[in-house]
C-alpha cells in the first residue's frame, strides 16, 4: 500500500480540475475502500508512513494509513453516488458553507514529502480530561484519562481496578496513547 494513488485511464470522466475532498472511512478499512474505489474507476490518493512495531518474538514493519479513517479523492459529480456507496465510506467531510477541500498544492507537497522519506507521521491534538487507551508497554491495553501535557509526552491518571483511591499518574510519549473520547480531539489534516 505505498502511499496508493488511483490514476485515471483515459476512457474515465476526467476530474484533474476537481477539488481533492476528504473522505472519512470506518478505521482500519481504508484499504478495502480503496480496492472498492480503483474498481468503480475513482481517483483517491491514501497517504502512508512505516511503523515499526515490536511482536513477542520479533520486528514488524508495517505500512499504515497516514490519517487512520481518512483519505482524499477527488471525482466527477457522476461519480458521488458511487463513491459514497462504497462499504465502509462513512462520508465526504463537510464544513460550514460545503465540502471540505484539499489543494492540488497540498497533495503535491504531502505526496513529495512522503516520497523524500522525510519523517512525516500521524499526529493527535489532546486535551486535558481525554479518555485514552494506552497501546505499547507494561500498561499496554489500560484505559486513562489526560491530565497534563508536555512536549510529545502526556500524563495520564489510571484507576487500578477502576478505583478512584487506587490511582496513580504516568508520563507517557503520545504515540503510545490513542483517544478513546473525542472531548476535543480533531485529526491534524482534517477539518470538522
Amino acid at each position: 500500500m505505498p502511499n496508493q494513488t488511483r490514476r485515471l485511464p483515459g476512457n474515465l470522466p476526467q476530474v484533474k480540475d476537481e477539488p481533492w475532498l476528504i473522505l472519512h472511512v470506518h478505521s482500519k478499512r481504508e484499504k478495502v475502500v480503496a480496492s472498492h474505489l480503483d474498481g468503480r474507476g475513482v481517483e483517491y490518493y491514501l497517504p502512508t508512513y512505516k511503523e515499526t512495531r515490536i511482536r513477542c518474538d520479533r520486528r514488524v514493519i508495517l505500512e499504515l494509513p497516514l490519517f487512520p479513517g481518512y483519505f482524499f479523492t477527488r471525482f466527477a459529480r457522476a461519480q458521488q453516488l458511487a463513491v459514497i456507496t462504497v462499504p465502509g465510506v462513512e462520508n465526504i467531510l463537510e464544513v460550514p458553507g460545503g465540502l471540505a477541500t484539499v489543494s492540488e498544492a497540498e497533495i503535491r507537497n504531502l505526496r513529495e514529502g512522503l516520497l523524500r522519506r522525510l519523517p512525516i507521521l500521524p499526529s493527535l491534538t489532546f486535551q486535558t480530561g481525554d479518555k485514552v487507551t494506552i497501546v505499547r508497554g507494561p500498561f499496554r491495553a489500560y484505559e486513562a484519562f489526560v491530565s497534563e501535557l508536555r512536549n510529545q509526552f502526556a500524563r495520564v491518571n489510571i484507576s487500578v481496578g477502576g478505583i478512584r483511591a487506587c490511582s496513580f499518574s504516568l508520563d507517557i510519549a503520545l504515540a503510545d496513547i490513542q483517544p478513546i473520547s473525542r472531548s476535543g480531539i480533531r485529526k491534524a489534516c482534517c477539518p470538522q
